[in-house]
């Protein structure tokens, strides 16, 4: 499926995007390369996995990603990257990509339809049925890729004007930023938002402030799970979490994943503060 040739494979070598349960980045596909194996060596017990694991090969697709932003599970806002990345999901963790490639390519009649287009990556995992969890990326189609965009080959030069000294727009989004990170409930984050929305949309950022507010609402509902003391502090977070993701399925997707793990931490008696960070492989 390459379109790039070697020189792009060149540009991303030893530069690698990783993606924990969780997180998420957008942006485009420039090569869908080969599979390889990867060989991983045991590893010793663990809160996650009690009987801890044994050494494994798996197969891995090597893809070539030019990364925009990326958002970290628990950080207030993305990462700004702008920039190519490697990136080597697990084979049988990417059926959803493969599916979207596919659609792209009925759906225009191109094989390669999937690297004109943006794309968001999220990586959702899915609880195996014997106990731990296995990797599972989400992928949808952000569009088609701008004429302007760096992949294109034609960007536009850099402005070399000075900014103004007045208060500009990132400083609105920014402001909103940190309105949000000081919310601790969602209640106030809703408040929050309402109070910022005018400033917002005046400077004309309510994409990036969306964006800011949903990473902080992942957070709050995701903390409120991970920190649940019993099951019934579990049920009441669970509740909100539950509603507050109607329109919004990857979120509710990564906070079921994290409502199982705390139940699962809650049945072996474990405090919330010995809830396992994600130790799989992507």
């Amino acid at each position: 499926m390459a379109v790039y040739g070697g020189a792009r494979a060149d540009a991303v070598a030893g530069n690698w995007l990783k993606l924990a349960n969780g997180d998420w980045v957008e942006g485009v596909i420039v090569n869908v390369g080969d599979v390889r194996d990867v060989h991983y060596a045991e590893k010793p017990p663990s809160a996650q996995y009690p009987q801890g694991q044994a050494e494994s090969t798996v197969k891995v697709l090597q893809v070539e990603f030019y990364a925009e932003s990326s958002l970290k599970l628990g950080d207030a806002a993305p990462t700004l990257i702008n920039d190519y990345r490697k990136f080597e999901p697990q084979v049988k963790w990417c059926l959803e990509l493969f599916d979207l490639i596919d659609a792209m390519a009925k759906a225009e009649g191109n094989d390669q339809a999937i690297y004109g287009h943006r794309v968001k990556l999220w990586r959702v995992d899915k609880p195996r049925p014997g106990g731990g969890y296995y990797g599972n990326l989400k992928a949808s189609d952000l569009g088609k890729t701008p004429a302007h965009h760096p992949v294109m080959g034609n960007a536009p030069a850099p402005q070399t004007t000075t900014a103004a000294p007045a208060a500009p727009i990132g400083d609105v989004a920014a402001a909103c930023g940190n309105a949000f990170a000081a919310a601790l409930n969602i209640t106030d984050l809703k408040n929050a938002l309402r109070m910022k929305w005018a400033d917002a949309k005046q400077a004309g950022v309510t994409d990036d402030v969306m964006t800011r507010y949903t990473a902080r609402k992942s957070l709050l509902l995701s903390t409120a799970l991970l920190s649940a003391a019993d099951t019934e502090s579990l049920t009441v977070a669970w509740n909100e979490a539950f509603a507050e993701t109607e329109k919004d399925l990857p979120m509710r997707n990564v906070l079921e994943a994290a409502c199982i793990k705390r139940q699962e931490g809650i049945a072996a008696g474990l405090p919330p503060s010995a809830v396992a960070a994600d130790d799989i492989p992507f």
